[in-house]
């Protein structure tokens, strides 16, 4: 396993590239100003689209670190690789910076993912079912073979997403439960997909009953 650098101390984002898993990967921490190692990490995959940049820090700056305010530590949205959060170098990718985010933190780790970052979420619960203490999917589809869920998943979706209608994530979700996995869910009224900011409220909320902490 590659070893990572520590990451930044100082309080605020941080955009970085470093070697991850063998791979060149940008990336944004986001280090509270609370001592992080006394809390969760949380790693966020980003949206789809042409992935220039330090493209998942928008995602950090508008949704996850202001929900998380209080709750969680460090916050890291790598950029993905070949625009799939689903290949093999993607998915080492994360998994390296879940088992670095853990020595920096309280040894728990929350993956979140809105969009293609959700399909990603879904992938990665079928590939390694407990390499996350808890998983929030966002505004994605159902996964077409839905993974036994071994971890806490907390589903958030609109029934106003104009890309991925709600009732077949319902169905998936609903037949998931049925079978004891420990996944539950909240289908928020008329959101656009590309509402990103109004997930905020509802994101904190999935944080405390995943993580157990106000």
């Amino acid at each position: 396993m590659n070893s990572l650098p520590e990451f930044p101390t100082a309080p605020g984002y941080h955009d970085l590239t470093l070697d991850i898993a063998g791979h060149n990967v940008r990336l944004t921490v986001h280090v509270p100003p609370t001592d992080a190692r006394t809390q969760p990490a949380l790693i966020t995959l980003h949206y789809g689209g042409p992935p220039h940049g330090w493209y998942g820090r928008p995602l950090l700056e508008q949704l996850v670190v202001p929900a998380a305010e209080g709750i969680a530590g460090l916050a890291v949205a790598p950029v993905v690789l070949d625009s799939d959060w689903t290949t093999p170098a993607s998915t080492a990718v994360v998994l390296a910076l879940a088992d670095t985010l853990r020595a920096q933190s309280d040894g728990r780790c929350v993956l979140l993912g809105y969009s293609l970052g959700a399909i990603g979420c879904w992938h990665l619960l079928a590939e390694v079912p407990r390499a996350f203490d808890a998983v929030i999917p966002m505004a994605g589809h159902a996964p077409t073979s839905p993974p036994e869920v071994k971890v806490p998943v907390h589903v958030l979706h609109s029934s106003g997403d104009e890309l991925f209608p709600a009732a077949p994530l319902l169905e998936t979700l609903q037949a998931l439960a049925a079978a004891g996995c420990p996944v539950s869910w909240e289908i928020l009224p008329s959101l656009s997909h590309y509402a990103v900011g109004a997930f905020r409220e509802p994101l904190r909320e999935a944080l405390v009953r995943c993580l157990g902490t106000a």
